[in-house]
């Protein structure tokens, strides 16, 4: 068994679902729904995470750094909404969606502002370790670990299920790794 890791990113940022402004007055949202590949149904209860980043001063004109994590379930509906903070693709950089028993699927575009999060059921026989885009949960730059909270619930699905699947031991220490990581964001030394 592996563990994949998927880059759908800014794909999914730039080509999938577009901001909305509810209103000139309010502030911009980041919108879609997480639904099952197959069926196409909502899927209720998924943890979505939005990874929101900042560019590195200097150097590679390319080179960002992760800031903070926001996260939430998804209801009935599968929906789920993150303010924009500022609309450069970097807030929030990335998107991603994990529910126990499901497995990433990638992203498709419906139309021009909405966007899904397609999971597949995970086979208990072949299961596929491929979770979010491919970093995004782990957050170590953030300033605090409150601001990397999100992730770090996200990191901890994964982990509960790579262990009730059989993941190899060294995959499921390295998620260990960065969640002792980001719980000790606030231990660190500035500077």
């Amino acid at each position: 068994m592996r563990y994949l890791a998927a880059s759908v990113v800014a794909m999914m940022l730039s080509s999938c679902a577009a901001p909305e402004r509810v209103r000139d007055a309010e502030p911009l949202y980041f919108s879609g729904r997480v639904v099952d590949q197959q069926t196409l149904l909502p899927i209720e209860g998924a943890f979505v995470i939005a990874s929101y980043a900042e560019r590195v001063p200097g150097g590679d004109v390319n080179a960002t750094r992760c800031v903070k994590t926001l996260g939430m379930h998804t209801a009935s509906d599968g929906e789920y909404r993150f303010p924009v903070d500022r609309p450069d693709n970097l807030s929030p950089m990335a998107i991603s969606a994990i529910r126990f028993g499901y497995r990433s699927g990638g992203a498709r575009r419906i139309d021009a502002t909405r966007g899904e999060l397609l999971l597949v059921r995970q086979d208990r026989g072949r299961p596929v370790f491929q979770y979010g885009q491919g970093g995004e949960a782990f957050c170590v730059e953030a300033a605090t670990t409150a601001a990397a909270a999100a992730g770090m619930r996200f990191l901890e699905i994964q982990r509960d299920e790579m262990v009730e699947y059989g993941a190899d031991n060294a995959q499921v220490r390295g998620i260990e790794v960065m969640l002792r990581l980001l719980r000790n964001i606030d231990a660190r030394t500035p500077g």
